[in-house]
């Protein structure tokens, strides 16, 4: 255990709520002493990398998703970001919104739950998903996860490239609704003249 900085308590607590948590399903894995110090030393080692908060944290999703002692691949797996800590949709979620909006992609009607979704359709290719090629889910999943480890490197995505003709609809359809909007302003303004010069004909009429 010399090798790990996680040598000694920390370990030690770690195997406290571990034990504390799963039971004998998890303390019977190590009848005798010996191979209790050596699982310490190996997952001393195997959680090495971590800061403590990833380490608690891990600790914590664990409990949250395994009903009996997980393994050290899954524990690891607990200690590292989500995708979801990000705002990143997982990769099944991911695909089925690419291929969905892979007809019009570019539209600045289209909401993406995420630039890496986007972008990864992008680089796939929006053919291919929007037809279902062969591979392409295979491929998808391997983009996407390249944009996903960026964005969880600190990496901020752009979101879609609108394209000429999609900005100049959207420049047209806000210059329209300004231009309906001073239209319905306008109507309400002679409607509200024409009742005002209603009421005071009648108040004459009335007088006379």
């Amino acid at each position: 255990m010399a090798g790990s900085r996680y040598s000694g308590r920390v370990i030690d607590r770690f195997f406290v709520r571990m034990t504390s948590n799963y039971g004998h399903l998890w303390s019977s894995r190590f009848p005798s002493g010996d191979m209790l110090s050596a699982a310490k030393a190996e997952w001393a080692q195997a959680l090495d990398g971590f800061t403590l908060d990833e380490l608690k944290h891990g600790i914590d999703r664990c409990f949250e998703q395994y009903g009996k002692p997980p393994s050290m691949t899954e524990f690891v797996r607990c200690c590292k970001p989500a995708y979801e800590d990000f705002g990143l949709p997982d990769f099944e979620a991911a695909y089925g919104e690419a291929c969905a909006k892979s007809h019009e992609p570019n539209s600045p009607d289209m909401r993406w739950s995420h630039p890496a979704v986007y972008h990864a359709g992008r680089k796939v290719g929006w053919h291919g998903l929007h037809c279902g090629l062969r591979g392409v889910k295979t491929r998808f999943e391997t983009v996407y996860q390249v944009f996903c480890q960026r964005v969880m490197a600190g990496e901020r995505l752009s979101g879609p490239v609108l394209s000429a003709a999609a900005l100049e609809h959207k420049a047209g359809t806000k210059t329209r609704t300004e231009q309906e909007k001073q239209m319905a302003q306008q109507w309400l303004g002679k409607m509200k003249s024409s009742l005002n010069r209603a009421g005071n004909a009648g108040g004459v009429n009335g007088n006379a």
